[in-house]
């Protein structure tokens, strides 16, 4: 039987007369699920992509992927290529403020400096030069360090590269391990201080916080329906973080029924 040989292919783009002007024809081939090889069409606004490269740019990944089988496209598929493919099948994946945060991380600072380069190109020293450069904390280097591994990672799942220790493991951050500030350890009775001194509303939550031992983002997500009064509970199962409420805590171990102190009770009733 002969086997059919997959090509590879870098599409077309061209430029196609429209009422308001001009739009841009992204033209490609994809095998459908029935083996049969079939032209594709996407179209692009030229409002939002002014030149051919703009285009070129959007459709790196997904170019990546149809030639993910290919030779030419296992030895010339770049780091940028890669971002592309994760920002659109990985990232929907994840939790609201982790897209937020690795979006903005990839878009600002990883594919800038690494987007043009191969795969193979990618060495531990590099990066862990270009690391020590950036204005960062240590905690900010070491999510860009995991996010690199990870794209590393992906690229030997979709089979670009072969399967091999990922350089990223011989990169270390320093001073990633060590606590910047000293755990300040209040007394009850400083406690009190505190929330005294507070206006509300900041008093009611840092004496929710306080009483319940819940995070910010818990307690600014907490609803009256979460709190049962006859049985002196609360439950906490969402959290509100990046503008957003997320019907997900932090941790799986986070989400919980919590007993509700009486006077802790009183205090919620009367702002209720």
């Amino acid at each position: 039987m002969k086997i059919k040989r997959q090509r590879y292919q870098t599409g077309s783009v061209r430029k196609v007369p429209r009422s308001h002007g001009f739009a841009w024809e992204f033209r490609y081939y994809s095998t459908d699920p029935d083996g049969v090889r079939r032209a594709k069409v996407q179209t692009f606004d030229s409002v939002k992509y002014t030149t051919e490269r703009d285009v070129r740019l959007a459709v790196q990944g997904q170019l990546a992927a149809l030639n993910a089988d290919t030779l030419a496209g296992k030895v010339n598929v770049t780091f940028g290529m890669i971002i592309d493919r994760y920002l659109k099948e990985e990232l929907p994946t994840l939790r609201h403020s982790t897209q937020t945060t690795n979006k903005s991380l990839l878009e600002l600072h990883i594919r800038p400096k690494w987007g043009e380069y191969r795969l193979p190109e990618i060495r531990a020293l590099e990066v862990k030069k270009w690391l020590d450069t950036l204005p960062f904390g240590a905690a900010s280097k070491v999510r860009t360090r995991n996010t690199i591994s990870k794209l590393l990672d992906l690229s030997m799942l979709w089979e670009y590269i072969p399967l091999e220790r990922n350089p990223m493991e011989l990169v270390k951050v320093k001073g990633s391990t060590k606590r910047k500030k000293a755990i300040v350890i209040i007394t009850p009775e400083q406690f009190r201080q505190i929330v005294a001194a507070l206006p509300e509303p900041y008093k009611l939550m840092v004496l929710v916080c306080g009483c319940l031992g819940l995070r910010v983002s818990e307690t600014l997500a907490l609803k009256w329906a979460d709190f049962d009064w006859e049985s002196g509970t609360v439950s906490i199962n969402r959290a509100f973080t990046h503008g957003k409420i997320q019907d997900a805590v932090k941790t799986a171990s986070s989400e919980a029924v919590l007993p509700v102190y009486d006077k802790l009770a009183e205090v919620l009733q009367v702002w209720q």
